[in-house]
């Protein structure tokens, strides 16, 4: 008799693993700080690669000489995200990858569920999954994002880690994605997709490594890999 499946979280990073919204958003951000605060702050590419928009803004607050508030903060990201949500849906993100092609594979496997564990706020997160044509794919509570009570990514995968009671496996592009996945006991799926190159993040130990052009089928061996591991 064939063994049940093992029902299995995926916990998705955004930014770098999922999509890349070339550049916009942090373009937004950067015009939403200016805006809201008077003061001129910069983002270069890769630069905050990892971080949570809370540790962004608070940076961009303490670099321009401003206290690290974080209802300012919240205020900014708040002012970021409506804005955001019209600016994607008239230029859509880029999917990384072989994306598309699993989120339509996994649709007819109904062991896996998707979640996002992500360092965006609560409006930028929906706005890039929203106009990258991924929103049917993911509840409206299966968001882990960055709030004024989580501002770390430790935070917002142990908040996941706590409250999913699934075998999770953390994906995501950055050296901060592993280090967190690690911290909280969860295997980690390391994706060669955003600012790290794949050399970076195999000196990490990641569970899991996909190169940058990773394929429908290299993701599945790696899911088929996790639920055997987790079986056992």
């Amino acid at each position: 008799m064939t063994p049940k499946p093992q029902r299995i979280a995926l916990l998705w990073d955004i930014d770098g693993t999922l999509l890349d919204t070339k550049g916009i958003a942090a373009k937004q951000l950067v015009e939403s700080f200016n805006g809201v605060t008077g003061r001129c702050g910069t983002i270069y590419p890769g630069q905050y690669s990892g971080f949570t928009d809370f540790e962004i803004v608070l940076d961009l607050l303490q670099r321009a000489g401003l206290s690290r508030d974080i209802a300012r903060a919240e205020e900014i990201l708040t002012h970021y995200g409506i804005r955001l949500k019209d600016r994607l849906l008239e230029n859509p993100p880029r999917l990384l990858a072989d994306v598309q092609t699993v989120f339509q594979k996994i649709e007819l496997l109904p062991y896996i569920q998707h979640f996002i564990g992500t360092g965006n706020s609560k409006l930028g997160a929906e706005a890039k999954i929203t106009a990258s044509g991924l929103k049917k794919y993911f509840t409206g509570n299966s968001y882990f994002i960055s709030t004024q009570a989580r501002v770390s990514r430790d935070q917002i995968i142990r908040a996941a880690a706590e409250e999913i009671s699934l075998p999770i496996l953390v994906i995501g592009d950055s050296d901060r994605d592993i280090f967190s996945a690690k911290k909280n006991c969860l295997k980690v799926l390391a994706m060669a997709t955003g600012h790290h190159k794949v050399d970076k993040l195999k000196s990490l130990n990641p569970d899991f490594l996909l190169g940058e052009n990773w394929n429908a089928k290299e993701f599945l061996d790696v899911i088929s890999l996790f639920s055997l591991e987790i079986r056992d």
